[in-house]
């Protein structure tokens, strides 16, 4: 059983491509958490970031200091698509530019 807290903590849910956004919006404070495969470079992950705090600045009323962004990466052979590990299909692993 939750404490009462927990229980009045509102989640929502958004789906892209390749992350999955959970944003919690207890104490007016967005936490995302982006689940993404290995492959990205710093500069894309840091882009990423500086946007999606702009968006949820603006579409949540909220300050950039509030805003919490966790990335986790996963390695290819922790990840499956069609039942065949990505490590296994070099076709669906990322590209480095």
């Amino acid at each position: 059983m939750l404490p009462p807290a927990a229980k009045r903590v509102k989640y929502k849910a958004y789906f892209t491509r390749n992350a999955y956004f959970f944003i919690t919006e207890a104490a007016a404070m967005p936490i995302v958490m982006v689940n993404i495969k290995e492959g990205r470079t710093v500069e894309q992950k840091r882009a990423m970031v500086t946007k999606m705090t702009d968006v949820l600045c603006e579409t949540m009323n909220v300050k950039p200091a509030s805003v919490r962004i966790i990335i986790n990466e996963m390695k290819n052979d922790n990840f499956a698509i069609a039942g065949t590990l990505v490590c296994d299909d070099p076709s669906k692993q990322i590209k480095k530019n």
